[in-house]
């Protein structure tokens, strides 16, 4: 199992911060290769829900199966994402600092298999940096400078997103 935490302050008030969290409509605008977000049962956003995330993933397709088992509006949500090879547990926090927002993640990942839970230490910096990746497109977005379907984020603006292996 590895931990990790991914922190960003946002030049926003924490209501919109939450409120663009939780806007399933704009979650591909920063989550990098999500294709679709399906609801098994439940609301979006509330204790309970249980959804389905598609990605595409260096050209194959990943699913996520998500749970969230905790929600304080407006503060915080729990959740538990599962996929074939991965079982995940993430804490989102949110901080008011009175005009700007802290968003925190605290994330454990467990490798299912043998082969994966070996894998795990050697994957740490690369999760990490692909959630430090989407926080910077999720502050872009909030910030007011990211505003088209599959951008990558860079210091100063966003670019179209080019996958390196299809080049």
């Amino acid at each position: 199992m590895i931990y990790y935490i991914t922190t960003t302050t946002i030049q926003q008030p924490i209501e919109q911060v939450y409120a663009l969290l939780s806007d399933e409509s704009k979650v591909n605008l920063w989550l990098r290769g999500l294709q679709k977000i399906e609801t098994i049962s439940g609301t979006p956003g509330e204790a309970g829900f249980k959804g389905k995330y598609t990605f595409m993933e260096n050209n194959r397709t990943v699913i996520f199966h998500e749970e969230i088992t905790a929600v304080e509006p407006g503060r915080s949500f729990s959740a538990r994402m599962q996929s074939d090879d991965l079982i995940m547990e993430g804490h989102t926090q949110l901080e008011d600092l009175g005009g700007s927002t802290r968003l925190t993640v605290h994330q454990k990942v467990k490798g299912k298999s043998f082969f994966m839970k070996l894998m795990m230490p050697f994957l740490k910096g690369m999760m990490r940096k692909r959630q430090a990746e989407d926080f910077y497109r999720f502050k872009q977005l909030a910030e007011g400078g990211l505003e088209a379907l599959n951008t990558k984020a860079v210091k100063g603006g966003a670019i179209p997103w080019v996958d390196p292996d299809q080049r």
